[in-house]
């Protein structure tokens, strides 16, 4: 999975979920891009935002 612009990224395997948070000034809303082999979340537009993953299968993320 990848955040974008960021190009953060995380794996993750079939079946687990994950938390994302954004913060900030949010224009657009979220875009999500899903196939069959990748995820993609995309923050457009947006001035001081910021965009993570909290958790991976309830497991915390380490920023």
């Amino acid at each position: 999975m990848f955040l974008e612009p960021w190009t953060d990224e995380y794996e993750l395997k079939p079946g687990q979920t994950c938390d994302i948070v954004a913060e900030g000034d949010l224009s657009l809303p979220l875009e999500v891009e899903v196939d069959a082999e990748r995820i993609v979340v995309h923050c457009f537009d947006s001035k001081s935002a910021f965009m993570r993953v909290l958790s991976i299968n309830g497991e915390s993320v380490q920023p």
